[in-house]
């Protein structure tokens, strides 16, 4: 992780440049085809595309799917470790059961601490962090991050 200063425009931000190119040089994926959106909305999984004979299934074991997803998830989680902490703090305590989840944001919105507000998904700013979305909206919610 490399921590970069821009003094005249008082920025800090991190990159994990060197270790995403580490990530795709082990997993053989330094040729690989970028993309602009993480999931494209027209990429669909199906049964078909499982291993059927032998061979192919016996290619699988070969496949480090899991150390794949864990060097993913840990670029992940390194790059905004702020908020797993945040979180920690607010809800350390309330984690107990699934029903004190929902206990919590009733009492923060019956003190009017938060206000609930329906947001429409062509507006909504978070879907371009949590959902599949076409190459133009996420453009467009880009342009007004």
């Amino acid at each position: 992780m490399e921590i970069h200063r821009d003094l005249e425009q008082k920025r800090l931000w991190l990159s994990q440049d060197k270790y995403v190119s580490h990530i795709l040089d082990w997993f053989n994926m330094v040729d690989s085809k970028r993309v602009w959106t993480p999931l494209a909305t027209h990429f669909k999984l199906s049964a078909a595309q499982c291993p059927t004979d032998a061979v192919e299934k016996g290619k699988m074991p070969c496949v480090p799917y899991e150390q794949a997803v864990d060097s993913l998830m840990y670029l992940m989680m390194c790059t905004r470790p702020d908020i797993a902490f945040a979180m920690d703090k607010v809800m350390g305590c309330r984690v107990k059961h699934i029903d004190n989840k929902y206990h919590f944001f009733k009492q923060v919105v019956s003190e009017k601490m938060i206000e609930l507000v329906k947001i429409d998904d062509k507006l909504n700013l978070a879907d371009a962090l949590t959902k599949i979305i076409p190459l133009k909206s996420l453009s467009q919610h880009y342009a007004t991050m």
